[in-house]
């Protein structure tokens, strides 16, 4: 009921206005009384316990809360972030082909090769991305999972600063390197998802009576997977969750 509360409130805001959330989860100490829902009167408590910032805004403005670095993300204080915007919002992000991986092809421009040919029924090639405009944070791209297309397998990693220092990579964040067993002339799409970041549920409690004595309770938070999961649907503008993206890259490919 709480989940939904949330998803049509924000539903109903974004009808009206722009907005976006970004959400910290952060840890520090904690001295004092711990409220379970099984021990209402609460049972004393000492150690260190997740807490969560919250900023809500305008897409703009929470940009700038992360460009700005208000919350720290260097210290041991800072474990996780999460942001949401309304997914009708699509992005136009920076990308070009690389190099090849498995097989061959010609460049014919930064989104199309051509002369394409397999090594052991084997095509596979690189894509330089360009993450960093979004405010989904650098790390939200690094899971394989949020990748997809119909015909390829699609890996990820971060340049390093070796890679970034070769001509025309400056400016880039992320590799992606398809694969393919059924090499065919295409017009290759990949989606990126808008998905909920994993750390969500594992940060979250169903029981939090034992939390006294149990170590793995302490690092988790009663009914977050909910919360979070509430605002996340509240963002996602279309019924089916694989309809909401981020982004999505087309790839001309020819044999």
């Amino acid at each position: 009921m709480q989940q939904t509360a949330i998803k049509d409130a924000i539903q109903d805001k974004l009808k009206k206005q722009n907005l976006a959330i970004t959400i910290f989860k952060m840890n520090a100490l904690f001295d004092g009384k711990y409220y379970s829902y099984k021990f209402p009167a609460g049972k004393q408590f000492s150690g260190m316990r997740p807490y969560y910032v919250w900023f809500i805004g305008t897409e703009d403005q929470i940009k700038k809360v992360l460009d700005n670095q208000i919350v720290d993300r260097t210290g041991n204080k800072f474990l996780n972030v999460a942001t949401f915007y309304n997914s009708k919002n699509t992005k136009t992000l920076d990308y070009k082909i690389t190099t090849k991986v498995k097989g061959d092809f010609k460049p014919k421009d930064i989104h199309s090769l051509y002369n394409a040919t397999s090594d052991q029924k084997e095509f596979s090639f690189n894509v330089a991305v360009n993450f960093s405009n979004s405010i989904k944070g650098l790390e939200y791209f690094n899971n394989n999972s949020i990748y997809t297309s119909d015909n390829y397998s699609i890996s990820v990693r971060g340049l390093n600063q070796k890679e970034k220092k070769q001509i025309g990579l400056s400016t880039y964040t992320h590799i992606l390197t398809l694969k393919t067993t059924r090499l065919q002339t295409e017009k290759l799409v990949v989606k990126v998802a808008n998905r909920l970041p994993s750390w969500v549920l594992s940060s979250s409690s169903t029981d939090d009576q034992n939390i006294i004595a149990d170590k793995i309770e302490q690092t988790k938070t009663f009914g977050l997977n909910n919360l979070i999961t509430g605002v996340w649907q509240g963002f996602n503008y279309y019924p089916n969750p694989d309809d909401n993206i981020i982004t999505q890259l087309t790839i001309n490919i020819e044999k």
